[in-house]
């Protein structure tokens, strides 16, 4: 999407190909291929104008990206990557075991140690975004 004073155009820039098979030599092959893509997808991400951060959850595909963008812009600027990890302290203590990640993200910044910001929000998430968007 592109918005413009005058108009806002909008186009798809890809194309899904259902029927397309990728055909390679062997399980390494097929891991050496998913890491070129990988950290070619990271790498255009870090394109910025400012340091880039990372939303870590602490899951597979964030901790994946937070290691492969701390690998990539660490050898470009002597300057770790941002990381931010969201909390919920409020939360009755049932309700915050079902969303609180911050052991796998603590986990995590033990092998990747990222810049290390700590906030504790003084109001609740969705209504502090939604005053932002506003």
């Amino acid at each position: 999407m592109t918005i413009g004073r005058e108009r806002a155009r909008r186009w798809q820039y890809w194309k899904l190909e259902p029927d397309h098979e990728l055909c390679l030599a062997s399980d390494e092959a097929y891991a050496e291929g998913f890491r070129e893509v990988f950290t070619e997808a990271v790498r255009c991400r870090l394109r910025s104008a400012y340091p880039p951060g990372v939303m870590l959850s602490g899951g597979l595909d964030s901790s994946s990206v937070a290691c492969v963008a701390r690998q990539l812009y660490t050898d470009r600027v002597d300057e770790p990557v941002k990381v931010f990890t969201a909390i919920f302290p409020g939360l009755p203590q049932e309700q915050l075991a079902k969303v609180d990640e911050r052991e796998y993200a603590v986990r995590l910044a033990v092998l990747c140690p990222p810049e290390r910001m700590r906030r504790t929000p003084t109001h609740p998430p969705f209504r502090t975004m939604i005053g932002l968007i506003r």
